[in-house]
């Protein structure tokens, strides 16, 4: 994705920031941008109780194991 795709992804993110699937897709495409560091940034406002789809479990984990956090990624993928 573009950064003027990330960009648009932010600024409505601002705008509804409970938007969890909203939320995923921007830490998807910043993830996919190589933008780690960022990515989980934006994860830090939601708990694995809230992410439910497994999907998006598997991106957190991806995006925790990226930036050197295994034991959020753990909590991620198990529940714990």
């Amino acid at each position: 994705m573009t950064d003027s795709h990330i960009q648009s992804l932010t600024a409505a993110l601002k705008l509804s920031p409970d938007n969890l699937p909203l939320r995923m897709l921007l830490v998807k495409s910043l993830f996919d941008n190589d933008e780690a560091e960022t990515a989980a940034r934006y994860l830090e406002e939601v708990s694995n109780e809230e992410i439910d789809q497994r999907e998006h479990q598997v991106l957190a984990a991806d995006v925790y194991l990226a930036v050197g956090k295994p034991a959020k990624a753990i909590v991620f993928l198990t529940g714990d």
